[in-house]
């Protein structure tokens, strides 16, 4: 594995596939940050005409995912003590104080001084910065025509999603499309899984974290990834 790197860093050998780390785009508190998570907007443009592939999850899954991630309780959008009058038991918040805290503090950390039109979630706001061609423009013009003419569908076709839930199978579809044989594809099948959850990541479990109010308020705010994917209303 060294000798790997150092021929990759020497220019002897160039890998036909390899990790891009990237500084971290909209979000301006932690721009210093360089990792894994790039952006459609920061594809090299010699790249952009090739599928790309990424990966949709339930966005009430996504919300207690980052709630158990504990990413939050000490990367502040905000000084603690704006937080604490609002909030005064942070960063020990029940699952619904996590919710509003969120929409509260990194939302409005992330708009980057833009006022919507229309509601718009944390989740529904980080799945636009992750795969618009401009996500400000997007953002700014988001209005109530923009969910009645189904004009989403126009501004995400460039990116082919597979479920997170369904990620083996799916992904193994997607290369048998795109040219690789199904003994190739195999292998995918004996991968461990890594980063494996420790919360209820199953339907049911991740549910019942929220209260009825609760989901009533993630379907409003996050009608922008329902309308994309309508598998995840409940």
């Amino acid at each position: 594995m060294r000798f790997n790197n150092w021929i990759y860093k020497t220019g002897l050998f160039t890998p036909e596939i390899f990790e891009l780390m990237l500084p971290k785009l909209d979000e301006g508190l932690f721009s210093g940050i360089v990792d894994q998570h790039g952006k459609y907007r920061q594809i090299p443009d010699k790249f952009k005409k090739r599928p790309v592939l990424s990966i949709v999850r339930n966005p009430f899954s996504w919300y207690v995912s980052s709630y158990f991630f504990n990413w939050w309780k000490e990367n502040l959008p905000v000084s603690l003590d704006t937080i604490l009058p609002g909030f005064p038991n942070f960063p020990n918040l029940t699952f619904p104080e996590y919710i509003d805290f969120e929409y509260c503090y990194s939302r409005q950390h992330h708009l980057h001084g833009i006022v919507p039109k229309v509601d718009i979630g944390l989740k529904s706001l980080y799945f636009n910065q992750f795969y618009s061609k401009d996500a400000d423009a997007l953002i700014s013009n988001l209005d109530e025509n923009y969910f009645m003419d189904e004009l989403f569908r126009e501004d995400f076709k460039h990116i082919h999603f597979i479920h997170h839930e369904n990620l083996r199978s799916e992904l193994k579809n997607f290369l048998v499309n795109h040219g690789f044989r199904g003994y190739e594809v195999g292998i995918i099948d004996q991968l461990e899984e890594v980063n494996k959850s420790t919360y209820p990541n199953d339907y049911k479990g991740f549910m019942k974290m929220y209260p009825d109010e609760l989901i009533e308020k993630v379907l409003i705010r996050d009608r922008l990834l329902f309308s994309l994917f309508p598998e995840y209303l409940p």
